[in-house]
Order: structure tokens, then sequence, then C-alpha cells
């Protein structure tokens, strides 16, 4: 959405819409979540700066909208849901400060699968200080190409939106 400081919100804009939709449409069965764009690059400079101080790293998912997915974290994530239900999934890993190894396989998976799906990836030192949360680093914009900002011969903007942000 286009910043605006006379309109209010995004975020807030943005759940009250879905949540007219859900009330009003055929995407009633679906739960919607309306999350800022995450910084995947500050992620991981964190991750290589401050390697020493990790001790706590939480993923949170909202299963089943894991997004590129790489496949033995996301067969967990789906199988998980299936027997459980939960709407929102989290996996917290610890060890002391500066033995655990963040850059791994699976706890690269489990960033990317977090960070593109909606969910979250939370930072902590061993004393529990926020080293960081993809949460508070959002992305404030977005650049959207031109010839898919809406016109009155482009009905179909919300669909080339999630084209563009899905990669689809």
């Amino acid at each position: 959405m286009q910043f605006n400081p006379r309109l209010g919100s995004n975020k807030a804009l943005l759940d009250s819409f879905f949540s007219f939709l859900r009330h009003f449409s055929d995407i009633r069965d679906w739960k919607t979540y309306v999350e800022y764009l995450h910084d995947e690059e500050e992620y991981w400079s964190v991750i290589e700066r401050r390697r020493y101080e990790i001790a706590k790293i939480t993923f949170t998912f909202i299963p089943p909208n894991a997004l590129s997915a790489d496949e033995k974290i996301w067969d967990l994530i789906k199988a998980v849901h299936a027997e459980a239900h939960p709407d929102i999934q989290q996996h917290s890993y610890r060890a002391p400060p500066g033995q655990m190894k963040p850059d791994t396989e699976h706890m690269a998976a489990s960033a990317r699968i977090a960070m593109a799906g909606g969910g979250e990836a939370d930072v902590r030192s061993g004393d529990g200080r926020l080293l960081y949360n993809s949460r508070t680093a959002r992305k404030i914009t977005a650049d959207v190409p031109d010839e898919q900002l809406p016109t009155e011969s482009s009905p179909a903007f919300v669909r080339l939106v999630r084209d563009w942000l899905f990669n689809r």
C-alpha cells in the first residue's frame, strides 16, 4: 500500500479489509494474516556479526502458508499441522552463547520459510536480549513496477500484486 500518513496505518487498513472480506465473501474459510515485509538480508547480517552472542533462535510458522519451503522443514511443518491442527507453529532452539550454528542447512531453511510464509524469526542472546526480530526489522517500502500499478484498464490488480509478491 502507498504510505500516506493522512490515512492511518496501512497494516490496520489491510487487517480491516481482509476482515470485511472474510465476513462477506468466499474467503471466509481462510485465516488472513497481514504482516510487514521482512528484510532477510538483515537477518543474515545479524547472524554473521553477532554469532558469538546467539543463544536462542525461535522461528514462527503460519501453516499451511509457508512459502518457498525447503523439503525437510516443510514436511515437518505439514505433518505437525495435519496431526495437531495448530494455527501457528513455533520451533525454538537454544544453546550456550556462541555454540549454536545458525547458518546450517536446516536453520537457514527454517529462517527462509518462516519469513517468507508470514511468520517470523527471533534471535536472542544468552541473557535474553533481543538481537533480531523480523517483526521489528520490517521494510517500510517495496517498489511495485509501474506497469503493475492500478489503472482503469487493469482490473486484476490484486491478482498482479499477489503474483508479484509470491513470485508466481
